[in-house]
């Protein structure tokens, strides 16, 4: 397996889709990464991967050299297929010891292979999938959502498993599950795709700090409006009076460039009172 993913401008959305679920993406995934993808619901993880199979039509650069697989891939009923046979299928020249021992890491007995696929548990056909997903050194898994029929152990003999290999990319909505094996998380926020290198605790290490610099910076930036907000109105009431309680001429020429002074600071702050909530508003679109 020889080549990185360049994702680069890129932009997509649905055609029911009012704004684009990507704009703009640019990431670069090494190949060699164990790479947890992350985001809430509907926010496009299982997209993406369709974007990389080239399955989705998209604005910009998809570049790489990389064979994608997909899991979850069933072979048809209609297919009365064994085990090795769907190992097989994924790759022709895997030899049945070879098998086994990918067998025996996922706490299978070798006579699994014998039996038919479609009879094995939920729990088995998925550790019999992605055993085939790695099977071919040249392929670049893409695996979305590997512990929906596995139980606890399952779940920990799947995530030892992955923890071997190298170079894929999971989707899983278990944090803890992706956390045992993870080196690299691409996490789908709200306004941005963002790549840190770690697991997921470093992850919400680094999230959790971010959270609470936006709040800070918020309060602050909350703070300030406020003040503007009192010397704007002390301003205006400032100039207002200065010229209701002048008599004569001069004093009323004075008056009145003495309010348009009042207006003009008045205006300035409540300028900078918008720029104070617009800079609000950007940081509230970098939280996930």
């Amino acid at each position: 397996m020889s080549g990185n993913i360049l994702v680069k401008n890129m932009t997509f959305k649905y055609p029911s889709m009012i704004s684009p679920l990507f704009n703009n993406v640019s990431v670069n995934i090494h190949e060699d990464w164990k790479l947890g993808l992350i985001g809430r619901n509907g926010r496009g993880k299982t997209t993406l991967l369709k974007i990389l199979l080239d399955q989705l039509e998209y604005e910009g650069t998809v570049i790489s050299s990389l064979e994608f697989k997909y899991f979850p891939r069933y072979p048809d009923l209609d297919d009365c297929l064994t085990a090795e046979e769907v190992l097989l299928k994924e790759s022709p020249m895997t030899e049945r010891w070879e098998m086994e021992l990918e067998l025996s890491y996922m706490d299978l007995s070798p006579e699994i292979l014998d039996r038919s696929f479609h009879v094995l548990s939920g729990g088995e056909q998925t550790k019999i999938l992605l055993i085939g997903l790695f099977l071919n050194d040249d392929s670049f898994p893409l695996i979305d959502e590997p512990t929906n029929n596995l139980d606890v152990h399952g779940r920990k003999v799947v995530g030892e498993f992955l923890n071997r290999k190298k170079g894929f990319i999971v989707i899983s909505h278990d944090q803890h599950f992706l956390n045992h094996f993870v080196d690299h998380v691409l996490a789908i926020n709200k306004e941005s795709v963002d790549v840190l290198k770690g697991n997921i605790e470093t992850w919400q290490f680094e999230k959790k700090n971010a959270e609470n610099l936006a709040e800070e910076t918020n309060q602050k930036l909350f703070n300030e409006i406020n003040r503007l907000e009192t010397v704007s109105k002390r301003v205006g009431t400032w100039g207002q009076k200065r010229e209701n309680s002048t008599k004569d001429a001069a004093g009323r020429r004075l008056a009145a460039k003495q309010m348009k002074r009042s207006k003009a600071i008045k205006k300035r702050t409540e300028e900078k009172i918008r720029d104070k909530q617009n800079l609000i508003h950007n940081v509230k679109r970098l939280l996930i």
